[in-house]
């Protein structure tokens, strides 16, 4: 039986990104909702948890929270005007 894969959350970090006001509350939201899916993974007899798991979908989270964060900056109606 082929191991399962967990979807990463670098879709919840560009979410995170369109609606948080900094990165630690995406990264503290993100990480509870990892280590919360890899809790309830415990009460499964196929399933197991893993702190990896966890690590993982955090570095997901902030890679799509910074990589959004970096476009609308550099989008070109964002670009700020320098003072003569």
């Amino acid at each position: 039986m082929a191991d399962q894969v967990d979807p990463p959350l670098a879709p919840l970090g560009v979410l995170l990104a369109l609606f948080a006001w900094s990165v630690a509350p995406a990264l503290l939201l993100s990480a509870g909702l990892s280590a919360g899916i890899e809790f309830m993974q415990l009460g499964l007899a196929n399933r197991y948890a893993s702190t990896t798991d966890v690590l993982l979908n955090v570095a997901g989270a902030l890679l799509g929270f910074l990589l959004l964060r970096r476009l609308r900056r550099t989008a070109p109606g964002n670009r700020r005007k320098r003072p003569p």
